[in-house]
């Protein structure tokens, strides 16, 4: 939504001109660098601030849901509460036209209105509720919501009073929001049975324009903003994408301009007056924004990972953005650089490794170091169809009994800005076949000396090349003396060799087959170890 901010002009003193060099010279030594991007100003808290109104670089407004509470920063870093509102249960929204005037919308459908920067407040009732609220300027203004139907209404003094307008769609299920461009002017969003619709009037609501909109069948859209009569976005998404739609000629047509592999809706949009500058937020804490009217989009870092609910910015560089959790985020530089880097998917297993049929499985987590964080991994085994797991790790298992051989899993990952990595190929090689052993031969050595114990594995095919053993060496009813493995190696005849320090006796030597799969021999080797 678009917010007007008062400016006011300061008053010159004439200071000598050398003291005034020295002061700028001495504050320019002295500041320190300010770090670029989002930062966080209120986090932690078991609420949602659903809605920001933002006036100047220190002048804003949010709503909070639980408890319900308008809150205000002075000075654009500090917030306190601002409840002298008069209103009472759940607040929907707020909305500043400039540093003065401003009103506060209830569920019950009473407004807050303040013509002082909200020192007082007077109270209307209106026949909406649950809405949004975009002013042009500090006179005229539009609120769009529900009871129990779409609703418009419309004032032309700032709030104190609002009249309700006609806009001839019984079936809207409700107005999901409002874009005032001026006295004349407005956009909104329209839910209906039969999918979203864009109204659009250029005589202050005499009569409003209906606008098909094209969006996917699976869409849903949440929020509406507009930089003029011609020039209007959309936002919203699918269970798979966020999406954004723009027209630039009155709705006649409209482009779609991001289309992101990611999850969760853009749930608000804010596009300055020039119509070039613009800011999205969405789920997972992901921040798009535009400077060139929506041509590109890039995705910011904001440091969190919740839902943001609402963007507002008073310039090109200064805004806020507010949403689960309690978060309120600010910037003084547009929101800082763009995250244009992929994301890494990180295997489990080295590639090209063997497996056997009880372990015939791949995990996968994916990493997005210094970006807005890794979404999902797109995977397809042996060419099949594509399926997907969280970032956060999950495991492939080939299906069971999983066929002798290798199989390719093709795989990718993609972050919450939509940044997808490049197609790698896994391979995974499957032998479900054991080994063979064979050959122990009973072994005499003497106590610290040096005992071999001889035996032969092979291996079939697929995996067949390499082998080892596992050893087991006992006295008869007594736990094992020594549990050791054999390296893998070539197939074929394998030794033990160890220095025996083992007391006196005759023990038993157990030898089971191994093979770079894990497969284990189905007959286990018995025989003795003498040591003398």
């Amino acid at each position: 939504m678009d917010r007007r901010s008062d400016r006011h002009a300061g008053v010159l003193t004439c200071i000598p001109v050398t003291l005034v060099l020295v002061a700028l010279l001495s504050l320019v030594a002295s500041a320190p660098a300010k770090a670029a991007g989002w930062k966080i100003q209120l986090q932690g808290q078991d609420t949602w601030v659903e809605h920001v109104s933002a006036v100047s670089g220190t002048d804003a407004w949010l709503i909070q849901d639980d408890p319900p509470k308008l809150m205000h920063t002075g000075d654009g870093q500090y917030w306190y509460d601002a409840d002298n509102t008069g209103l009472t249960g759940d607040l929907d929204t707020v909305a500043f036209a400039t540093s003065l005037v401003g009103c506060v919308l209830a569920h019950s459908g009473k407004v807050a209105y303040t013509t002082d920067g909200g020192a007082t407040w007077d109270i209307v009732q209106t026949t909406c509720s649950s809405g949004e609220i975009s002013f042009a300027d500090s006179k005229n203004g539009w609120m769009g919501g529900v009871n129990p139907r779409g609703k418009l209404l419309h004032t032309t003094d700032g709030g104190a009073t609002w009249e309700e307008q006609q806009f001839e769609t019984p079936a809207a299920n409700s107005v999901a929001g409002v874009a005032a461009v001026d006295a004349q002017t407005c956009w909104a969003l329209v839910r209906t049975a039969a999918g979203p619709e864009v109204l659009r009037t250029t005589n202050a609501g005499v009569s409003w324009t209906h606008i098909a909109v094209p969006a996917p069948a699976e869409a849903f859209l949440c929020t509406i903003a507009a930089s003029d009569a011609d020039h209007a976005w959309l936002g919203g998404g699918t269970n798979s994408s966020r999406l954004i739609m723009a027209t630039a000629d009155t709705g006649a047509t409209w482009s779609t301009q991001l289309s992101a592999s990611s999850g969760g809706y853009v749930e608000s949009l804010d596009v300055l007056k020039d119509g070039l500058h613009a800011w999205a937020v969405a789920g997972d804490g992901v921040v798009f924004s535009t400077t060139d009217g929506g041509t590109t989009w890039a995705a910011q870092v904001s440091g969190v990972d919740t839902i943001l609910l609402d963007v507002d910015f008073v310039d090109a560089s200064t805004g806020w953005t507010t949403g689960t959790s309690g978060v309120v985020l600010h910037t003084s530089d547009g929101g800082g650089p763009a995250d244009k880097t992929p994301p890494v998917t990180t295997p489990s297993r080295r590639n090209d490794c063997w497996v056997n049929a009880s372990n015939a499985n791949l995990g996968f987590t994916a990493t997005d170091a210094g970006g807005v964080g890794a979404w999902r991994i797109y995977y397809a085994v042996d060419g099949g169809p594509q399926s997907w797991g969280w970032a956060g790790g999950f495991t492939v298992t080939l299906a069971s009994p999983p066929s002798d051989g290798a199989h390719k899993i093709k795989y990718h990952a993609v972050d919450k800005a939509g940044n997808e990595e490049q197609d790698r190929t896994f391979t995974l090689n499957v032998d479900t076949k054991p080994p063979v052993a064979g050959g122990l031969k009973k072994t005499t050595v003497k106590r610290g000396k040096y005992a071999t114990i001889r035996f032969t594995v092979n291996d079939l095919p697929p995996c067949a090349g390499t082998a080892g053993a596992n050893i087991v060496i006992a006295r008869k009813g007594k736990l094992p003396s020594l549990v050791a493995g054999t390296p893998l190696k070539k197939a074929g005849k394998q030794t033990f060799r160890f220095k025996c320090k083992l007391k006196k006796g005759v023990y038993q030597v157990f030898v089971t087959g191994r093979d770079a799969a894990g497969n284990l021999s189905r007959n286990t080797l018995k025989s003795t170890l003498t040591v003398k």
